[in-house]
């Protein structure tokens, strides 16, 4: 009597090799860009706070011109720490805990580690150093590339090792 693999024993290839719904089924598309504006919205505010402090009123005009170019880095450092480290503490980023989400190594379903989860924050953020508008919205093709794929890894999963799917 031979016996069956279990599913968990091989690696996912296609959207069926998932739940349809509950822990473990594929998040759509738009329910990811829910949880990645939640957590823009939270590495961005420490740097708008800094660059208010550089922000002059003159002659009633508002000028912007001082605020430092640094600050692009500070952004960027801090989107990769946030998601790098709470990625591989916990296995989710505010956002996608908020909505229902985690990250898991692609192979085996684990969370992944610091390593990996710097990795897949890495290729987004790298973008936006470049302070080009048309360069840094390239950033949003890395993340819109998970539409495009059966089991919704955005490039940056697929250089990662990662997926994403629901944790409830």
């Amino acid at each position: 009597m031979s016996q069956q693999p279990s599913p968990l024993a091989r690696t996912p290839t296609e959207p069926g090799d998932f739940p349809v719904s509950g822990p473990n089924s594929l998040p759509p598309i738009s329910l990811r860009l829910a949880a990645k504006l939640i957590d823009l919205v939270i590495v961005t505010l420490p740097v708008v706070a800094i660059a208010v402090g550089f922000i002059t009123v003159d002659g009633g005009q508002v000028r912007i011109e001082d605020v430092p170019w640094w600050l692009i880095g500070v952004q960027v450092a801090i989107a990769v720490a946030y998601e790098s480290l709470l990625v591989a503490w916990w296995g989710t980023t505010i956002g996608k805990w908020a909505l229902g989400m985690r990250v898991v190594r692609y192979a085996d379903g684990q969370r992944p580690d610091l390593g990996r989860a710097t990795q897949r924050s890495l290729l987004p953020n790298a973008f936006l150093i470049v302070p080009i508008a048309f360069v840094s919205l390239l950033q949003w093709v890395v993340y819109g590339s998970s539409a495009f794929h059966p089991l919704r890894r955005g490039w940056h999963d697929r250089y990662s090792g990662t997926l994403v799917v629901r944790s409830r």
